[in-house]
């Protein structure tokens, strides 16, 4: 998936970046939509973050892996 997304956004012009997409009934730039994206991403992976903490009851402790935590 990294390479896939690097592929994607490395394809993407100055001109690509500003160029305009309809998102939810609205006009939006794809830059827009990319930040968008990434944002949303980091406020997920934040949620699982505190979730693991109080799944772990509050002690420190290093944080394993998402596919660590698999069962194997």
């Amino acid at each position: 998936m990294a390479a896939e997304t690097a592929e994607v956004l490395s394809s993407l012009s100055e001109g690509g970046l500003n160029g305009v997409r309809v998102a939810r009934g609205r006009q939006v730039t794809v830059r827009w939509g990319i930040l968008h994206v990434i944002e949303h991403t980091a406020l997920h992976l934040g949620h699982m973050q505190i979730t693991y903490q109080l799944w772990m009851g509050g002690k420190g402790g290093p944080s394993p892996l998402w596919y660590e935590r698999l069962p194997k």
